[in-house]
């Protein structure tokens, strides 16, 4: 018997590898038409059910992301608000110490001065002059000068609410009307002073007493001046201050 040559071997591999190529895919067409249509519905659900399932996983991996980002987020924000609202508490604390240092020089200021111009009331009075003007108009400065010390004695306890509350800048809102309360005794003692100067340089005129009296009581009116300006002054300074909070 002959052998086969080699080309023939080749072309027998051929068609055998095309035969069995043939018969898979006849098979799988065959298990193909053999699904129903109730089991290839079900495919397709299990299918869709697949990527319904993936796209979810994907939506609470960034929905996650995006929580942590916020998270992040709000504690930079609480860190920044703490901060801010630290420094304005020490803002008020300091603004407070000042204002209040201010005031209460120049109440202290205001009660020498007060008490030279009772001596010189008393004297005058001794003399025979008319201090009843004099003496009325510094009455109502001492009682403006006693309202502003009372007010201010609860300053303190009012200024530890505010740097204690959790909003600062607005708690302030009390304190302000607090100092405000007391400026205005503070300048209505000072017109009250200014009056009682006049009254007192009036009546001495009218007494027709000697210069010296004149020039003791020229004197204490521009002590009293003097000390007006100051406390002026202040007071605008003050006032700046606190709307700057």
């Amino acid at each position: 018997m002959k052998s086969l040559s080699v080309s023939t071997y080749t072309a027998l591999a051929v068609v055998l590898a095309s035969l069995f190529g043939f018969s898979l895919m006849a098979q799988a067409q065959e298990t193909k038409e053999e699904l129903t249509p109730q089991e290839r519905f079900e495919q397709l659900q299990e299918r869709t059910s697949e990527n319904q399932e993936a796209r979810e996983e994907q939506q609470a991996e960034r929905a996650e992301a995006l929580t942590e980002k916020k998270e992040e987020v709000e504690a930079t924000r609480a860190q920044r608000q703490a901060a801010l609202a630290e420094r304005v508490q020490q803002r008020i604390t300091n603004l407070a110490a000042n204002v209040s240092n201010r005031m209460e020089a120049a109440i202290a200021r205001m009660i020498q001065i007060g008490d030279r111009l009772q001596s010189r009331i008393d004297t005058l009075e001794e003399r025979g002059v008319d201090t009843v003007d004099a003496q009325v108009r510094l009455n109502e400065a001492n009682a403006h000068l006693a309202s502003a010390v009372e007010t201010l004695t609860g300053i303190d306890g009012v200024i530890a609410s505010v740097v204690g509350s959790e909003t600062p800048r607005e708690a302030w809102t009390a304190a302000k009307e607090t100092y405000g309360s007391a400026r205005e005794d503070i300048k209505a003692a000072h017109e009250a002073l200014r009056a009682s100067v006049a009254a007192l340089k009036e009546a001495v005129v009218t007494a027709e007493l000697g210069s010296g009296v004149s020039e003791a009581v020229r004197n204490g009116e521009e002590e009293e001046t003097d000390a007006e300006d100051k406390e002026s002054e202040a007071a605008e300074e003050d006032t700046e201050e606190e709307d700057a909070v």
